[in-house]
């Protein structure tokens, strides 16, 4: 074989190695959420840490404008999203929920918020399908209520869960999970 030939196969690879290393940079994406009961206030406090790249690039996928996230004025773009891809019931009915904070930095994005509950706690649907359009995508979900602790894997194949509420234990069990 040619040195010239030995070298463009060289480069070819290089080439090819680059082009797959960048796309596939970031295979495994995922979230992480704690979801904090608040006996006081009658509601859980949420913090949810995400991946700022994939959360930019979900954000300008749905909106179509660029969006870069440590320039927002207003974080009304990533609530609205939060929205329209989380939710939780309870008998039922869908709680809003209430923007708290966001951060954001060159590794992390955290998106604050509160899940009001009312006087009384009751079976509870949680749907999750934040960034399930990017490949491989899983959020986690830790859910504490007082001593209680629970934790859900959100996936593609895995969206809804569903806690029956036990008032005589004040415990969630699993009822189902669901697509």
């Amino acid at each position: 074989m040619s040195r010239g030939l030995i070298s463009l196969t060289v480069i070819a690879f290089i080439a090819c190695g680059l082009l797959t290393t960048t796309a596939q940079a970031h295979p495994f994406h995922s979230s992480a959420a704690e979801m904090e009961w608040n006996e006081k206030g009658s509601c859980y406090e949420v913090a949810w840490k995400i991946d700022p790249n994939d959360l930019e690039q979900e954000l300008r996928r749905r909106t179509k404008r660029q969006i870069v996230l440590e320039k927002l004025t207003s974080h009304d773009v990533v609530f609205n999203y939060l929205n329209s891809v989380f939710s939780v019931e309870l008998q039922g009915k869908k709680t809003t929920l209430k923007p708290v904070g966001f951060e954001v930095n060159s590794k992390d994005a955290w998106i604050y918020f509160e899940i009001p509950v009312g006087t009384e706690l009751r079976d509870m649907k949680i749907t999750n399908q934040l960034l399930l359009a990017a490949p491989n995508q899983t959020n986690t979900l830790s859910i504490h209520h007082g001593k209680q602790r629970l934790s859900f894997s959100f996936t593609e194949q895995k969206q809804i869960f569903q806690l029956k509420w036990n008032a005589a234990k004040k415990t969630f069990q699993l009822k189902s999970s669901l697509k």
